[in-house]
């Protein structure tokens, strides 16, 4: 297929633009696109912040829960869900503890998964796996409790109590 802009050049940019319903098709060459911005980071171009933010409204089903989101604000910096949603970006450090419980849909869209499984920091390769060795405990022993198997949910406890002791030892080195 040729370039729609030049005719001349094979196109490898295609581009499909939806807006109020209608469909609409640009098959440009790499130079034909780079002339007319079409590769740039111009205003009209999908962002990453506007996929992130049409994931996070898709993500919220009803108009309850929609209600109880936007009175959602960051404690530090005042940044609102809806003022997140609507860029895509936290306004501090703080946001994501803020609204983390809200971001797990996302998270798992945008990454495959909740967990890490990346790299590790030398020096923290130890205190990861206790980290989630926590998390893995910390699961099992809901699940013990709601069996009613009251032991086994001690132990864990008992377990869990050290492991958070051992990376309280290690964050204060």
């Amino acid at each position: 297929m040729l370039c729609d802009n030049c005719d001349k050049r094979e196109a490898n940019v295609h581009m499909t633009r939806i807006s109020g319903g209608d469909k609409e098709e640009l098959h440009l060459c790499a130079e034909c696109a780079e002339k007319t911005g079409q590769l740039g980071l111009s205003s009209d171009v999908f962002s990453f912040q506007q996929m992130l933010s049409g994931m996070l409204n898709k993500s919220q089903q009803g108009s309850r829960e929609i209600r109880q989101l936007e009175k959602l604000q960051c404690d530090n910096c005042g940044l609102t869900y809806r003022e997140f949603v609507e860029s895509g970006l936290f306004g501090c450090s703080e946001c994501y503890s803020s609204f983390g419980d809200n971001l797990d849909y996302v998270v798992q869209k945008v990454q495959g998964n909740t967990r890490h499984s990346g790299k590790v920091p030398r020096g923290r390769f130890q205190d990861h796996k206790l980290e989630e060795r926590l998390t893995e405990l910390k699961v099992e022993l809901e699940r013990m409790v709601q069996q009613e198997k009251y032991e086994r949910a001690a132990e864990l406890r008992d377990e869990i109590k050290e492991i958070e002791q051992r990376l309280a030892d290690s964050d204060a080195e």
